[in-house]
């Protein structure tokens, strides 16, 4: 495991919705250098957690709806840690959204299989169920998803259940012989995570499903996103740390596009690498989906594209629209766009005229953005199809300016992900 690694990576993750939170510090209370790493980590995580408003139902963002896995999964992780959450969480009664999600049957609500299912770890965990109720909720269920199989095992392992109740599914779905990337079911390093849970101490299977998540960790530094950080943390919290690992800085060369250095000795070893691309240089991109950015000039109440001759003046109201496309349906997808220089970016929280279009039901609900640091931020919780996005902005400053690339990426599948060019603006 490299616990620094992927202490570094919680500390500098760009995103900060509710989920990236509490795993975040799911994470830090099991890694054993988090604290060396990032000594004011635990004071930073706990001031996000203690600002979350309480809610029933909790949700990504204050301003979007609320999830009911979401909602289930704060409940375990609050029981996973050892000081909970501190954020007001009461014993999980037959009020309470958890209990609620895993009861309610009733199809219009469209509560999933997964959803219920995580709920019914979230009370085993919590100690809020007997093993004689959740083996009624688990027949309720049934056995429709791989992950949702999963958890439930897990809860009734948590809950002391005899093996023989849950095992022979999780074989079945932990069953490698599949023929494509995949091998097995559990497509996700924090399914298999979860997995490796539900599995015994020194199984064949747990030893192979974290055989292979460690080994994944020690390419890219982490297990793929926040939420598989926060439960392979609590999986592996026992795993020993590597005291010989450490960073040390090479010499190196670079010719004809390679970097050659020489070790003292030829030792086995990972190489990380920090480096900046010109942004002038940046070219566009594109991994399962695709981002555009266009951006207008209002003359004469009409928004007229800006082109690449275009010029602006001190003054000029500037409209930037996202478009955002995937062939297929995806959830929880952020997206960045480098604001250009010389430009203040409108804030929609200020009820700006240019925003009453967009601020619908579905604006409200399906996204949140957030304006900070030369950025601009929007957490789509779906997209479906193509989709588009914008805000506007005021001219400033004089200049010519490089802007850098607006990038999207499913904040849970790194794999997918997009850009655009860099673009450049001359403002008289």
């Amino acid at each position: 495991m490299e616990w620094r690694a992927l202490a570094t990576y919680n500390q500098e993750y760009p995103h900060q919705c509710w989920e990236q939170t509490i795993s975040r510090a799911l994470s830090y209370n099991n890694n054993p250098l988090a604290s060396s790493v990032w000594p004011n980590g635990q004071r930073v995580l706990k001031a996000s957690i203690q600002r979350k408003k309480p809610q029933y139902r909790f949700s990504y963002f204050d301003d979007s709806d609320g999830s009911d896995f979401l909602t289930a999964y704060t409940y375990l992780v609050d029981a996973w840690l050892a000081d909970g959450l501190n954020i007001r969480l009461e014993k999980i009664k037959e009020h309470n959204w958890v209990y609620y999600t895993l009861k309610n049957t009733e199809k219009y609500l469209s509560i999933s299989a997964i959803d219920r299912s995580m709920a019914l770890l979230a009370l085993a965990a919590g100690e809020d169920i007997s093993l004689d109720e959740a083996l009624k909720y688990r027949q309720d269920i049934g056995f429709v998803d791989p992950f949702a199989n999963v958890l439930q095992a897990l809860a009734l392992k948590t809950l002391g259940a005899d093996k023989s109740l849950y095992y022979e599914n999780l074989v079945a779905d932990n069953e490698s012989t599949y023929q494509d990337n995949s091998t097995n079911v559990f497509d996700q390093t924090s399914h298999q995570c979860f997995a490796a849970l539900a599995f015994e101490e020194g199984s064949v299977e747990r030893e192979e499903l974290t055989s292979r998540i460690i080994a994944q960790q020690q390419r890219v530094g982490h297990f793929g996103s926040t939420f598989a950080n926060g439960v392979c943390s609590y999986l592996l919290k026992d795993q020993p740390i590597n005291k010989s690992a450490g960073a040390t800085t090479l010499n190196f060369i670079t010719q004809d596009n390679q970097i050659n250095y020489q070790l003292e000795s030829p030792t086995a070893h990972w190489l990380t690498m920090n480096y900046q691309e010109p942004l002038t240089g940046v070219v566009e991109q594109s991994a399962g989906i695709d981002i555009m950015r266009q951006r207008f000039l209002r003359i004469n109440d009409e928004w007229q594209l800006i082109t690449g001759a275009a010029k602006l003046n001190v003054g000029d109201i500037v409209k930037t629209t996202l478009t955002v496309s995937s062939p297929i349906k995806r959830q929880h997808i952020a997206i960045t766009d480098d604001v250009a220089g010389g430009l203040e970016v409108i804030s929609p929280l200020l009820k700006n005229v240019f925003y009453q279009a967009n601020e619908d039901i579905d604006w409200q609900y399906n996204n949140h953005i957030d304006i900070s640091n030369g950025e601009v931020k929007w957490y789509l919780i779906h997209l479906n199809g193509q989709q588009h996005y914008s805000y506007y902005s005021r001219v400033r400053h004089q200049g010519q300016f490089i802007t850098g690339p607006a990038r999207a990426e499913a904040m849970y599948r790194s794999d997918i992900n997009a850009r655009t060019a860099s673009s450049a603006l001359t403002i008289d």
